[in-house]
């Protein structure tokens, strides 16, 4: 269940935790896993590229999605909607940010960035032919997770990761890097998963591949 306070909104469940500053979407979110050490700090920080963050203008819970509303700003004439989702799934904990842009201005190109550090030592790259997706796991085995791109209106262009500190791994994508036309909303979803148990790459990539499944809820 989502708890939105004046600076800061928690999503806490029987397993998983979550919190971030609706107003600092550079700050990212924490996310931690059966009451364990922070799996990811921060979790898809993200801003337009090239541009400060856009200032929050609303924020609101409607059901499992804390919904971030973000007005347009000098030099970046976009509305920005932020979605984060949790919720379970047969075998897994599903958390998920889905960024919807729209502008009224003409030919205009927006590139957002997303990044996260992980508490994890390494990356397997998933893949059935491009890329699907990233598989990481903690050190004591204490979990595993998969973290996937929507392959929808842009499909993400993950450069490749860096190991942000000693015990940790970043990632990072690009999002809306095609331009965009007047009246046209622009829709991009990352979704992780995580397990108590360790996941084989097979198993991780038919994850993933259900995960893009899905469609994407539209925006309001």
């Amino acid at each position: 269940m989502w708890q939105l306070g004046q600076d800061e909104a928690v999503f806490t469940g029987s397993e998983l935790s979550l919190s971030l500053a609706p107003s600092d979407p550079v700050a990212g979110g924490r996310l931690a896993f059966n009451g364990a050490a922070s799996v990811a700090d921060p979790l898809w920080s993200w801003a337009p590229v090239g541009h400060v963050a856009p200032k929050l203008s609303e924020a609101y819970t409607r059901g499992a999605d804390l919904v971030l509303l973000y007005g347009p700003g000098e030099g970046f004439p976009f509305h920005t909607d932020a979605y984060w989702r949790c919720e379970s799934s047969s075998d897994a904990l599903v958390v998920s940010l889905t960024l919807s842009v729209r502008t009224h201005k003409l030919d205009t190109h927006p590139v957002f960035e997303v990044g996260s550090t992980l508490n994890a030592p390494g990356l397997t790259e998933l893949s059935d032919g491009g890329i699907v997706g990233r598989l990481a796991a903690a050190a004591d085995g204490g979990w595993s997770l998969i973290e996937t791109p929507y392959p929808g209106d842009m499909n993400p262009l993950p450069p490749s990761p860096g190991t942000d500190a000693e015990g940790a791994v970043g990632t990072r994508w690009r999002l809306f890097d095609l331009f965009m036309e007047k009246g046209v909303i622009r829709r991009s979803r990352i979704s992780l998963a995580i397990t108590p148990s360790e996941l084989t790459a097979d198993a991780a990539l038919a994850l993933a591949c259900r995960l893009r499944a899905e469609p994407v809820a539209l925006s309001t």
